[in-house]
């Protein structure tokens, strides 16, 4: 179990709408998934499941289960793909290849129009053609420069606890 003590309030530049230092990010691996968890002063305000995609492309980690409260959903997919380039060395985030709420779907437009988001196109066999989804939920996501979390590991603005 990995903990990320959070200390400044420019937790990641995207969502930096807070002003607060009280943010920690909790994420937990098991042999399938890494379960990514926001917290505010000690409250959960958000979760994640991130899986890797199919066993031809484990470097593709699919976003599923997501709840968060308002306005923090954009930080823990932040979070998510920073963690996949940086810490697990992985290629970037995709949507859940069969069900993205609405919700997850604005998160997804939004990226799909950032400066410093690169889209690369699903693999195929990563893609299932018969559902009718947006264009944008054919590609998976990364960071053109994801050295926030770099960044903060070189600081003294997080805590690692390892159990």
């Amino acid at each position: 179990m990995i903990f990320i003590q959070i200390k400044s309030n420019n937790i990641i530049r995207e969502a930096a709408k807070f002003d607060h230092d009280g943010i920690r990010v909790r994420i937990e691996s098991t042999p399938e998934f890494e379960i990514i968890e926001l917290y505010v002063d000690d409250k959960l305000v958000g979760s994640m499941l991130i899986a890797p995609a199919k066993e031809d492309y484990q470097s593709l980690w699919y976003v599923a289960r997501v709840r968060a409260d308002k306005g923090f959903g954009p930080v823990l997919y932040d979070v998510a793909m920073e963690y996949v380039q940086t810490i697990i060395k992985g290629l970037g985030i995709c949507p859940d290849p069969v069900e993205t709420t609405q919700e997850a779907q604005s998160v997804w437009k939004h990226y799909s129009t950032m400066d410093n988001i690169i889209m690369h196109p699903l693999p195929k066999n990563c893609v299932f053609p018969e559902l009718q989804r947006p264009q944008f939920l054919g590609y998976y996501f990364s960071k053109k420069n994801p050295d926030y979390l770099k960044k903060l590991i070189n600081s003294d603005r997080f805590i690692f606890e390892d159990d």
